[in-house]
C-alpha cells in the first residue's frame, strides 16, 4: 500500500480511453507517483523516482512544492510519521542530487 498526496484524484489521467467496454484505467500524476515512491523509502522506489525524473523531465521545484503542500499534513499525526517526513525530505534531496550529477 502507498500514500498519495491529498487531492491526487483531481490530477489522474485516463489511459486507453474507450478501449474497454467496462473498464477505465487511470494513472497518477507523475509528481504524485514520485512522492509516493520516495515516501515508501525503499531503494528501489528512490531509484524509480530518479528514473521518472530523468525520463519525464520533471521539475524538482514542482515536486518540492507538491510535497510541502500535501504530504506534511499527513505526517504531522504522530512522532513516527514526523520521522517518516524527515526521511522523505532526505530522499527528495538524494533524488535531486543524483539528477544534478547526471
Amino acid at each position: 500500500m502507498t500514500n498519495l498526496p491529498e487531492d491526487y484524484e483531481t490530477r489522474l489521467s485516463e489511459m486507453a480511453k474507450e478501449q474497454f467496454k467496462n473498464l477505465r484505467l487511470f494513472l497518477p500524476d507523475p509528481y504524485d507517483c514520485v512522492l509516493s515512491k520516495v515516501e515508501r523509502n525503499a531503494d528501489v522506489d528512490v531509484d524509480g523516482a530518479e528514473y521518472l525524473f530523468r525520463t519525464l523531465g520533471l521539475d524538482p521545484q514542482i515536486l518540492r512544492g507538491r510535497y510541502e503542500q500535501n504530504l506534511p499534513q499527513h505526517h504531522r499525526r504522530c512522532d513516527k510519521d514526523r520521522h517518516n517526513a524527515e526521511i522523505v525530505d532526505r530522499d527528495l534531496h538524494v533524488v535531486n542530487s543524483r539528477l544534478h550529477r547526471g
